[in-house]
């Protein structure tokens, strides 16, 4: 026995059922004026979509797709880009803190059998010039010029992140 559902509606419409269950199922169909006008509705439906034909691409399709990915490399190419920068700066802040670490360690132990003199004055004035430049800036009266600053950089550094992403997004809704 098989039900009057819209299932077995479009098992009858694509074929799908047995002679028996078709003429059980066309008995039920005449005898329900709901599932008789679902029926017509299906059986045109499916009439009109078999008539169509398929939409096919533009012939340039894959020409305009494939420069679009051309025009997506550049952008790859500048984060790459960035990256190294952001890789070549940790490597040399890495370097500075080895070499100072080094430089403690061996003037420590009281023995200078590893001594690079002209570094280690050339780094030691440094270091001096960049503490006496930061105990200069610590002072109280700076600190609102030293927010203002940060937060200036702040904002600037946000609308370029926003308006490269807007960039982003716009790229890739054209894809």
């Amino acid at each position: 026995m098989i039900e009057l559902n819209e299932e077995n509606l479009n098992k009858y419409i694509d074929g799908e059922l047995s002679d028996a269950e078709r003429a059980e199922l066309e008995k039920k169909i005449n005898a329900s004026k709901e599932f008789s006008s679902k029926f017509k509705i299906m059986t045109s439906v499916d009439k009109q979509l078999r008539h169509m034909e398929a939409e096919s691409p533009s012939p340039l399709f894959t020409q305009n797709v494939m420069s679009k990915l051309k025009g997506r490399t550049s952008f790859s190419k500048a984060q790459n880009r960035f990256i190294i920068f952001i890789g070549g700066f940790i490597t040399l802040l890495c370097l500075g803190v080895t070499y100072y670490v080094i430089k403690i360690a061996l003037n420590m132990t009281g023995d200078a059998v590893f001594n690079i003199p002209d570094l280690s004055s050339y780094w030691d004035n440094f270091s001096s010039q960049l503490t006496s430049f930061f105990r200069s800036i610590a002072l109280p009266k700076y600190f609102t010029f030293i927010g203002s600053l940060a937060s200036f950089v702040i904002l600037i550094s946000g609308y370029f992140f926003f308006e490269s992403f807007k960039n982003y997004k716009k790229l890739t809704k054209q894809l």
